[in-house]
Protein backbone atom coordinates (compact mmCIF):
# COMPACT_ATOMS: atom_id res chain seq x y z
CA UNK A 1 0.00 0.00 0.00
CA UNK A 2 1.56 3.12 -0.93
CA UNK A 3 2.16 6.02 1.70
CA UNK A 4 -0.34 9.20 1.83
CA UNK A 5 0.88 12.24 1.14
CA UNK A 6 0.02 15.77 1.99
CA UNK A 7 -3.03 17.16 0.24
CA UNK A 8 -4.42 13.56 -0.99
CA UNK A 9 -7.63 12.27 -0.40
CA UNK A 10 -8.50 9.02 1.70
CA UNK A 11 -11.41 7.75 3.04
CA UNK A 12 -12.06 7.95 7.30
CA UNK A 13 -13.99 5.01 9.05
CA UNK A 14 -15.99 6.22 11.85
CA UNK A 15 -18.25 4.49 13.10
CA UNK A 16 -20.13 2.50 9.94
CA UNK A 17 -19.83 5.81 7.84
CA UNK A 18 -16.98 5.85 5.60
CA UNK A 19 -16.16 10.13 4.63
CA UNK A 20 -13.80 11.90 2.81
CA UNK A 21 -10.71 13.23 4.49
CA UNK A 22 -7.94 15.26 3.12
CA UNK A 23 -4.43 14.32 4.82
CA UNK A 24 -2.76 17.53 6.60
CA UNK A 25 0.78 16.14 8.41
CA UNK A 26 2.00 13.24 7.83
CA UNK A 27 3.75 11.43 10.81
CA UNK A 28 7.19 11.52 10.43
CA UNK A 29 8.39 8.56 12.50
CA UNK A 30 5.65 6.05 10.50
CA UNK A 31 4.65 6.88 7.07
CA UNK A 32 1.51 5.18 7.19
CA UNK A 33 0.04 6.78 9.81
CA UNK A 34 -1.78 10.06 9.33
CA UNK A 35 -0.56 12.62 11.92
CA UNK A 36 -3.33 15.66 11.07
CA UNK A 37 -6.44 14.40 9.02
CA UNK A 38 -9.10 16.66 8.34
CA UNK A 39 -12.61 15.06 7.80
CA UNK A 40 -15.46 16.13 5.63
CA UNK A 41 -18.66 15.62 7.39
CA UNK A 42 -21.63 15.93 5.38
CA UNK A 43 -23.52 17.89 7.81
CA UNK A 44 -23.90 19.19 11.53
CA UNK A 45 -23.20 22.76 12.44
CA UNK A 46 -19.44 22.22 11.27
CA UNK A 47 -18.13 21.13 8.19
CA UNK A 48 -14.78 19.37 8.98
CA UNK A 49 -13.64 17.93 12.21
CA UNK A 50 -9.74 17.55 13.06
CA UNK A 51 -8.43 13.95 14.14
CA UNK A 52 -5.20 13.05 14.73
CA UNK A 53 -2.37 9.93 15.02
CA UNK A 54 -4.93 8.21 12.41
CA UNK A 55 -3.57 4.57 11.33
CA UNK A 56 -4.10 2.69 7.92
CA UNK A 57 -6.52 -0.07 7.70
CA UNK A 58 -7.04 -1.60 4.08
CA UNK A 59 -8.61 -4.68 5.78
CA UNK A 60 -11.70 -2.94 7.33
CA UNK A 61 -13.84 -4.19 5.34
CA UNK A 62 -12.97 -7.79 6.31
CA UNK A 63 -12.87 -7.06 9.98
CA UNK A 64 -15.60 -4.04 10.53
CA UNK A 65 -15.18 -4.06 13.92
CA UNK A 66 -11.70 -2.54 13.74
CA UNK A 67 -11.75 0.06 11.19
CA UNK A 68 -13.16 2.91 13.50
CA UNK A 69 -10.93 5.86 13.32
CA UNK A 70 -8.64 4.55 10.72
CA UNK A 71 -8.29 5.74 7.12
CA UNK A 72 -7.67 3.48 3.89
CA UNK A 73 -7.53 4.55 0.02
CA UNK A 74 -10.90 5.40 -1.69
CA UNK A 75 -12.62 2.37 -3.70
CA UNK A 76 -12.00 2.03 -7.42
CA UNK A 77 -14.80 1.98 -9.54
CA UNK A 78 -14.20 0.14 -13.27
CA UNK A 79 -14.97 1.81 -15.79
CA UNK A 80 -17.77 -0.55 -18.18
Amino acid sequence: MPNPTVGRIVHYRSGNACLAAVVAKIDEQEPARIAVLHVIVPSGAKTTSRERDVRANQDWAADPGTANRTWHWPEREDDE
